[in-house]
């Protein structure tokens, strides 16, 4: 753990928190009684998530809230909704931004869109973990740049409802639009007071739905599905399993987009291949 971050101490069968130090005794144990639990009475299977960086968010949110123990904060999370949800909503990582990644989107803009253009019917694309739908609608940007956002049929995916909401909405704050030139702001947006309203058009080709990626069915088929920056919190075995349902809910010749810092080290286990930096596409089996 960080310097001056609590850490769990098993005390009058409480799970509570110390004041620091080195992991003791027991401590894993509930820990892992805690996710047990949790996953029994929330249904989330937060044990999929690299155990540090999860604890210390836990461990946060229980500091702020004066939560002594796992124990309390599973009773108040199952008793009150709202606390449930806005639990669930911190400890998701909602870094984003509009072209996050400019290179990612250069690919995307020059590679990846022209070949799916080129084939016929819709488009279809996935915006996993989308956080406020900034990602989805940077591609329904691109796609209306290239005067097919008509066939666009996109979906943004979070388990946030707060950002699903602002995503639905297209409200974005000045801060928020960070990663926009001028002119697609002024293209794209609408001043309303202090905050800025995306173009009609493009917020009705972007579809927002509520999915956990470590439990619910994915969608498919699909042409395109980014997965950007959640592989850095999975552990190294949900990674794996998550890839592969990516890779399965994708049409031959589809292709899959990580972060910026993510990368698939053996891409041909997963029948794919390296496009461009952190692109990859489904291999199309040889005819004949």
């Amino acid at each position: 753990m960080d310097g001056g971050m609590g850490v769990a101490t098993v005390a009058g069968g409480g799970w509570q928190l110390g004041s620091g130090g080195e992991h003791q005794p027991g401590i894993d144990l509930a820990w892992a009684a805690f996710l047990r639990r949790f996953h029994q009475e929330i249904g989330l299977n937060l044990a999929a998530y690299k155990g540090t960086q999860l604890r210390r968010r836990v461990e946060q949110w229980m500091e702020r809230h004066g939560e002594l123990n796992y124990f309390t904060l599973l009773r108040r999370l199952r008793q009150e909704p709202e606390a449930r949800q806005a639990f669930i909503d911190y400890l998701g990582i909602n870094t984003t931004s509009f072209f996050r990644d400019p290179t990612v989107f250069a690919t995307l803009e020059r590679v990846v869109l022209p070949d799916l253009l080129r084939r016929p019917g819709p488009v279809r694309i996935w915006s996993a973990a989308s956080s406020i739908g900034a990602e989805a609608y940077s591609i329904a940007m691109l796609l209306a740049e290239k005067g097919a956002l008509e066939r666009a049929e996109i979906l943004a995916t979070d388990i946030d409802q707060a950002a699903l909401e602002q995503g639905r909405s297209g409200r974005y704050t000045e801060a928020q639009l960070t990663g926009l030139s001028r002119l697609r702001q002024q293209r794209y947006f609408r001043a309303d007071g202090t905050t800025f309203v995306i173009d009609p058009d493009l917020r009705r080709r972007v579809r927002f739905e509520r999915l956990d990626l470590l439990a619910d069915p994915y969608p498919s088929p699909m042409d395109l599905i980014l997965c950007r920056n959640l592989f850095i919190y999975l552990a190294q075995s949900t990674q794996a399993e998550v890839t592969g349902r990516l890779v399965q809910a994708l049409q031959p010749g589809g292709y899959l987009v990580l972060g910026g810092t993510e990368y698939i080290s053996d891409p041909a286990r997963f029948g794919l291949k390296r496009v461009d930096f952190c692109v990859y596409q489904v291999q199309v089996p040889a005819q004949g």
